[in-house]
């Protein structure tokens, strides 16, 4: 049987590798990138239903990364992670339609 596959974007590889590990316990199937641009270019060979992606990542950010996934995967689901959130920024996400 296959799991669920759960796109993991986290640019601290310390971070990526809890993330991993708990996806993985809870009966997904991780697949993890440390950018933006590394998800889209995996998302071109695999699909993932449900993306858990921090908001403060290198080159692309992950606000930018969910409105391309809005764009080009409208059903997949997001949860943003962040250890700096704001108001405004909170109030993004949820016009994107972030999970959580």
């Amino acid at each position: 049987m296959d799991l669920p596959r759960v796109l993991i974007v986290e640019d601290e590889p310390r971070y990526r590798a809890t993330l991993v590990e708990m996806v993985r316990v809870l009966g997904f199937d991780p697949q993890a990138v440390g950018s933006a641009e590394k998800a889209l270019r995996l998302l071109e060979e695999v699909d993932c239903p449900l993306a858990i992606l921090d908001l403060n990542l290198p080159g692309m950010g992950g606000l930018a990364l969910v409105e391309k996934l809005r764009a080009q995967r409208p059903g997949m689901r997001v949860i943003i992670l962040t250890g700096h959130g704001d108001l405004e920024t909170a109030k993004q996400a949820i016009r994107l339609d972030v999970a959580d």
